[in-house]
């Protein structure tokens, strides 16, 4: 097992990015809104918004985190009403 960490943030309010561009099947992942986030991001699949009003998947406050167990990364997408907003991940990939 090896563990591999990053970070990803919204470039664009209310367009949806993937966590990680490669595909990486990983053990488990937990996702936290990074402490200096100025609203939510929001955490789901590739129709993730973030939009007000239109918000869909896993909210996270700064500090707030989201464990994901059996995921491909490449699966796990993020969205924020503010641009430049992030999310910092640690995972567990079986090697």
């Amino acid at each position: 097992m090896r563990l591999i960490n990053g970070r990803k943030a919204s470039d664009v309010a209310g367009r949806g990015e993937r966590l990680l561009d490669e595909r990486l099947r990983v053990i488990r992942v937990q996702i936290t809104a990074s402490f200096d986030n100025t609203g939510r991001v929001y955490v789901g699949g590739q129709n993730v918004m973030g939009l007000s009003g239109l918000e869909t998947g896993y909210v996270l406050r700064a500090g707030e985190d989201l464990r994901l167990e059996g995921v491909d990364l490449a699966d796990v997408w993020i969205d924020a009403p503010t641009a430049g907003d992030s999310v910092t991940w640690g995972a567990e990939v079986d090697d």
